[in-house]
Parts: C-alpha cells; sequence; structure tokens
C-alpha cells in the first residue's frame, strides 16, 4: 500500500501541476503556442467551444483556432498507423475548398525532419505542421482519448466533430462547418 501511495501521489501531484499551466494566463510554451485562458479537459464535445490557441507552424507562418475557416486538427504520434489516415485526411482535404489542417506531432522525440518524412510517407499532404514536444495542444485537446485524434472546428471555432478517422462522418461535418466541395 505504501509503495503505491509513493507512485501515485507525485504523479496526482505532476498532473495538478500541469493542468495549473494550462489554466493560468495565456500560455506560450516551446510549442510556440498560446493557449486562451480556458481549460477544455471534459468539455470537448461535439457543439462545444474548442480551446482557442496560435501556434507556431513549421513554414514559419502560424495556425489559429478560431480562423474563421473551416479546419481540421490532426494530432499524430508518427507511427506507421497514422500515415493511412494522414492520406484519409489530405484527401478531404482536396475534396473541400477553403479547408485548414493542421497536423500536430504529439511525439515528444518529434523533430522536424521526422515529422517531414512522416508527411512525405503519407503522399505529401498539404498540412501547417506543428511540434508538440511538450504535448501542451495535445493535453489541451484531450487528443488520443477515447481515439479522439481529430477534431472538426468551424469558422467559429466549434467543434463539429471529434473522434478517429472516419471519412464519411469527417465529411458531413465538414459541411455543417461550411466547408464546400
Amino acid at each position: 500500500m505504501i509503495i503505491l501511495l509513493a507512485i501515485l501521489v507525485p504523479g496526482a501531484l505532476l498532473g495538478a501541476l500541469a493542468i495549473t499551466g494550462l489554466n493560468g494566463n495565456a500560455d506560450t510554451s516551446s510549442t510556440g503556442a498560446t493557449l486562451a485562458d480556458e481549460s477544455a479537459s471534459g468539455r470537448l464535445e461535439v457543439g462545444s467551444q474548442a480551446p482557442a490557441f496560435e501556434v507556431d507552424t513549421l513554414s514559419g507562418g502560424t495556425f489559429q483556432v478560431p480562423s474563421g475557416q473551416p479546419a481540421i486538427l490532426t494530432f499524430v504520434d508518427l507511427c506507421p498507423t497514422c500515415i493511412d489516415d494522414t492520406r484519409k485526411i489530405g484527401e478531404l482535404q482536396e475534396r473541400f475548398e477553403g479547408l485548414e489542417v493542421l497536423a500536430i506531432a504529439s511525439d515528444p522525440l518529434a523533430y522536424k525532419a521526422r515529422l517531414v518524412e512522416f508527411m512525405r510517407q503519407a503522399d505529401s499532404p498539404a498540412f501547417e505542421l506543428a511540434l508538440d514536444p511538450e504535448s501542451t495542444l495535445t493535453q489541451r485537446f484531450d487528443a488520443f482519448s477515447m481515439g479522439a485524434s481529430v477534431t472538426v472546428v468551424d469558422g467559429s471555432g466549434r467543434i463539429t466533430y471529434r473522434g478517429p478517422v472516419e471519412v464519411e462522418s469527417m465529411s458531413a461535418a465538414l459541411i455543417e462547418s461550411g466547408a464546400h466541395e
């Protein structure tokens, strides 16, 4: 019992510290992400507002939510099984006009060359790319919980889809978000 407490208590304290860091005033982490003063934990459902953020992209620009445009946020851990999902999202990007896509590398070992190589293996979709080595955005969007590696938002940042890559469901959500084929 004492050993179990010795393991759980420090973990709980570290988790509390991480959450506190996201709940404070606008947070700029090593990802270059600026997060709005709000916590999304436990409320990222279809119809709710996504956490507002702005992140530096690997192309030298910035990506923000809300942006006035429908967007897909995809959290990738650079594993081989993510390549097929990335291709499917790339096909959606080609199919819908004015759709913004941000691929966020949530792997703490990710670096620019590794992410670029991953995208090449996925047939180089024209996504904006961002690194998230400290998992700031990944945690903020509760990515990967219950298979929620993708979030679709409308131009105002309202979530219209959250879940795994499912082309038909995502297509319906994109249309609801105002994207045009």
